[in-house]
């Protein structure tokens, strides 16, 4: 949420540092990203390729300060190693510090800024992965980190899917549709080894995009379409959440799916809303229009041991 409200020449001195401009459009709305060099504003470029607008006047604008460092923010942003640490929204003729960077460390992304108006008024988010099965039904993974979201995206795209979402999944507030928001997925050494064709679309990655994470070592940003072909992604009805358990070799490789009640499923997935600035209210009346729509279930599984396909065929196919 906005806050701190910069002077005028304030203002002005955060635009002069961030000079490189990146048109995009969220969900019908042009938003315009500034950034403080050319190698950054490229790798936003590569990062939201299916995002990218014409130049119009933009109803937000988006100030990244990353300085002082070899990397890019996306490259680094699992390190959070930044020596600058400001972002600001503009919008019209005021400027706000909306957050630090130290402050993302629960959020999977910066962008797009869902938690200011008016994007916030037309959409929501979860810590999710989002698909369309072979069989036209969105289906939403739903955990915190590390529990397999991207791998059990990938997993289903395998099997005739089309992606989504991955990290971040967006809903349409009034309607409880999950709206494309197509970025690279995480693929992790661990991943590679779990579905065939992986290692061969890291080979032949585009350009060096690569992060590393503290916890998992190195990260390679894929987008699914470089991956394998993918179905058009499209506004899609949720018919099932997931909320995802890797309880490791407490399953000793197996795996079950378990259908959660309403009230189980709005205490599960309200701490997977990801504006935190969200209220009770609006989180709860969000949560309602996705119930009404999808049954909820949780997978608990062993995530380094099973067979991924089988889980896909048996719980998603």
């Amino acid at each position: 949420m906005a806050s701190a409200e910069l002077s005028r020449s304030e203002a002005a001195e955060v635009r002069s540092r961030c000079r490189f401009p990146v048109d995009l459009n969220f969900f019908g709305m042009p938003v315009r990203l500034h950034v403080t060099s050319a190698y950054e504003a490229d790798q936003w470029l590569y990062f939201y390729k299916h995002h990218l607008g014409a130049a119009a006047t933009p109803e937000i604008e988006v100030f990244f300060e990353v300085v002082g460092q070899s990397e890019s923010f996306i490259e680094s942003i699992f390190r959070k190693n930044y020596s600058s640490k400001a972002m600001y929204v503009s919008r019209g003729d005021a400027m706000y510090l909306w957050a630090e960077f130290d402050t993302w460390s629960s959020v999977p992304s910066p962008l797009p800024p869902y938690t200011t108006a008016p994007l916030n008024e037309r959409v929501w988010a979860l810590n999710a992965s989002a698909v369309r099965t072979a069989k036209g039904q969105g289906c939403v993974f739903v955990a915190p980190p590390y529990q397999g979201k991207s791998t059990l995206a990938n997993a289903v795209i395998r099997e005739g899917g089309a992606p989504l979402s991955d990290n971040v999944t967006m809903l349409d507030r009034a309607e409880g549709t999950i709206l494309p928001y197509l970025t690279p997925t995480g693929i992790r050494e661990e991943t590679l080894k779990k579905l065939p064709g992986l290692p061969e679309a890291v080979a032949r990655m585009k350009m060096p995009f690569v992060t590393v994470s503290e916890v998992t070592g190195p990260v390679y940003l894929l987008h699914f379409d470089e991956i394998q072909e993918c179905a058009a992604s499209v506004p899609t009805e949720p018919a099932m959440v997931v909320l995802l358990r890797d309880v490791g070799e407490a399953m000793r490789g197996s795996y079950r799916l378990d259908e959660l009640s309403a009230e189980a499923a709005r205490r599960e997935l309200t701490p997977l809303i990801v504006d935190t600035c969200i209220s009770d209210a609006d989180a709860r009346n969000n949560l309602s229009v996705l119930l009404e729509k999808a049954r909820v279930c949780q997978l608990t599984y062993d995530l380094a041991n099973c067979d991924i396909a089988a889980v896909v065929t048996d719980c998603f196919g």
